[in-house]
């Protein structure tokens, strides 16, 4: 009967472990650069909590970001509508500074987690920028631009005209809010 047992809590303990361990597994890691200003994400630092903020685009492992589908259990799932931005330097992943649906709310580094806070949807209509700004390096101007949008308040992320955190603010039309990351 011992036997039993010990076998039934190992299975059953592998099981767990399984569905509560997100399949980490994503694409190569890219940039997230604005269209309107041309600059790049990047953490503050590799700190857990550190502000994401904008800078010159070099394509330093700071600045790469790995995109990671997410279902509802949390498995990486490409073509679900969900995914988590994870920093190659850091292995840090895009969250809210606070669970607020309000605007100016900041963007922040954390370990990765199923939080909804964590969790970004491009928009369903298919609403893409193209770039045409010449200073683009070569190739890159007829990449898709799009507003991300986060699942837990609804905003979309903002760039500040300068290199201040970004933050989140209400969806709208301006290409501060269109990033191109590719997946």
């Amino acid at each position: 009967m011992k036997r039993i047992d010990l076998l039934v809590c190992t299975l059953l303990s592998t099981a767990i472990a399984m569905v509560s361990a997100p399949d980490a597994q994503a694409a190569s890691a890219t940039v997230a650069k604005n269209f309107q200003n041309g600059l790049c994400l990047v953490p503050a630092s590799t700190a857990s909590g550190a502000f994401l903020q904008q800078g010159s685009c070099t394509a330093d492992a700071s600045q790469l970001w790995q995109v990671e589908y997410v279902d509802k259990l949390g498995f990486n799932t490409p073509g679900t509508a969900y995914f988590r931005l994870r920093n190659k330097q850091s292995d840090l992943c895009a969250d809210l500074e606070t669970a607020s649906a309000n605007n100016g709310i900041k963007l922040v580094q954390r370990a990765c987690s199923l939080s909804t806070t964590q969790q970004w949807a491009a928009p369903t209509q298919g609403v893409f920028v193209y770039a045409t700004n010449t200073t683009y390096p070569v190739g890159e101007s007829a990449k898709p631009y799009q507003g991300f949008s986060n699942r837990f308040s609804g905003k979309c992320i903002d760039a500040p005209p300068d290199t201040t955190p970004v933050q989140q603010w209400t969806c709208g039309s301006n290409n501060n809010q269109r990033w191109f990351i590719a997946d």
